[in-house]
């Protein structure tokens, strides 16, 4: 069986609407040799019927639907990985686009100075997006203005991550070519995070071999009233959360042996950053916003999420230990100096 040098991955999830141009601009690639991959997650809108069409009409295309739901596009997109066939992997969501010359352009990057590829990306507006979304998505932070050139050493994807923790000026999954090798080597996205699964993938990479980069618009990234980044701002809104993705970002940070470069930098910095106190800082507040709504909202639902996230990750209950002992500490330690005035 032929090995194709690219695979072109789609996840798909009710993304019908936009399905169709995301296909052809695949289809005008200047370079040929790749196969296509459309995952879906079990939509109910048309989004089979549109990837099997297409597939009726290139060989080089393949239609897998999940038999269960995967339910974010971190998931989803490790799906892809676990069914793509070439050397390399290039995302593009269901609403995106390319340049004809993406895949060419971004392979000779990749051949040349890494296997994580970065290209610079640009927006299209959909007229159901608001003002507000719209400035959020043009923000002067980008991978052109925060690393230029044409590679980023691993230290300066650090000092730069560091700069702008949390921001993924980086660019969405679907401006990023993987190898095969890369993916080997430090695995794939992060199931549990949901809001920027791409931005941890970015940073524990990154900060351990660095960004090839390209400095040309080649993906288009669609803002639209229904896309995936639309519905969870929706959810969020409709149910409150805990920022439970910051602190999963933190505590990699802060403990997984991904991060130690990125450890190593912060702690060199003037002033230094330190990735433990931040964790211990944002634990504690996390705690008490749960117990917080439990008390004014007489809602015990924050306090589940919190209860649920902490029996995935039971380090955090020694973590809490320790900050309860140390502000016991400190509340005796006061008791005491009043004592003596």
């Amino acid at each position: 069986m032929h090995t194709p040098e690219v695979s072109v991955c789609v996840p798909t999830y009710n993304g019908a609407a936009f399905l169709g141009s995301t296909l052809e601009s695949i289809a005008a690639q200047t370079f040929e040799d790749f196969e296509v991959l459309i995952v879906d997650d079990q939509s109910t809108d048309a989004t089979i019927a549109v990837a099997e069409s297409y597939a009726a009409s290139d060989a080089r295309a393949r239609v897998i639907r999940n038999a269960e739901r995967a339910g974010s596009s971190a998931r989803n997109a490790n799906q892809c990985l676990r069914h793509a066939r070439g050397r390399w992997i290039k995302f593009l969501f269901q609403d995106d686009l390319m340049a004809p010359s993406c895949l060419a352009r971004m392979l000779d990057a990749g051949r040349q100075r890494g296997q994580l590829v970065m290209a610079w990306h640009d927006f299209v507006f959909e007229p159901d997006v608001d003002e507000t979304v719209r400035r959020f998505y043009e923000s002067p932070l980008s991978l052109a203005t925060t690393l230029p050139g044409t590679a980023a050493s691993a230290d300066a994807v650090c000092d730069a991550v560091l700069s702008h923790w949390g921001v993924n000026f980086i660019g969405p999954t679907s401006a990023s070519l993987i190898h095969r090798d890369c993916v080997a080597r430090h695995g794939s996205f992060h199931s549990e995070i949901r809001d920027f699964p791409d931005l941890e993938y970015w940073i524990r990479v990154g900060n351990r071999d660095g960004l090839a980069i390209v400095p040309e618009r080649l993906v288009t990234f669609r803002v639209h009233g229904s896309s995936i980044s639309a519905r969870i701002r929706d959810e969020r809104r409709a149910h409150p959360a805990l920022p439970l993705d910051p602190l999963r970002l933190l505590l990699a940070f802060a403990r997984a042996p991904e991060y130690a470069n990125l450890r190593h930098r912060a702690l060199r910095r003037d002033p230094p950053v330190d990735p433990e106190q931040l964790l211990r800082s944002l634990a504690f507040e996390t705690r008490w916003l749960a117990a917080d709504v439990r008390y004014r909202r007489r809602t015990a639902a924050l306090v589940e999420q919190w209860e649920a996230f902490c029996s995935q990750h039971p380090e955090m209950h020694a973590l809490l230990r320790d900050i309860d002992a140390s502000m016991s500490r400190w509340a005796k330690a006061k008791r005491w100096v009043k004592g003596k005035l």
